[in-house]
C-alpha cells in the first residue's frame, strides 16, 4: 500500500482552502451582476477586517511571549463604547 505524501494537517488545510474557494465562487455566482468580487466590495471587506487583524497581530506577540491574556474582546468593547460616547458628546476624536 502506497503511503500518501501529504501530511494530515496539509490535507486538512487543502480541504479548508477548497471549501473557501467554493464559497467564493458560489457567492460570486448568486450576487446580482456578479458584484461579490467587485473592487468596491473587496476593499470594503478588507476595511472591515483591519481592526481584527491588528488585534490578532498584537495578540500573537502576547501569546508567544507566554503572557497569555485573552481579555482583548472586553478591552475592545470598552474602547468602542467610549469612542461612541466621545462622538455623541461632540469631541473631535481625530486629535
Amino acid at each position: 500500500m502506497k503511503k500518501s505524501k501529504l501530511s494530515r494537517s496539509m490535507r486538512k488545510n487543502l480541504v479548508l482552502f477548497a471549501i473557501f474557494a467554493a464559497m467564493r465562487v458560489f457567492f460570486w455566482a448568486v450576487t446580482p451582476k456578479h458584484s461579490f468580487l467587485s473592487t468596491y466590495n473587496v476593499f470594503s471587506m478588507v476595511r472591515q477586517s483591519v481592526p481584527a487583524m491588528v488585534l490578532a497581530c498584537a495578540m500573537c506577540f502576547v501569546i508567544a511571549s507566554g503572557s497569555i491574556d485573552l481579555s482583548i474582546s472586553g478591552t475592545m468593547a470598552i474602547c468602542a463604547m467610549f469612542f461612541g460616547y466621545l462622538c455623541l458628546w461632540g469631541v473631535n476624536v481625530w486629535l
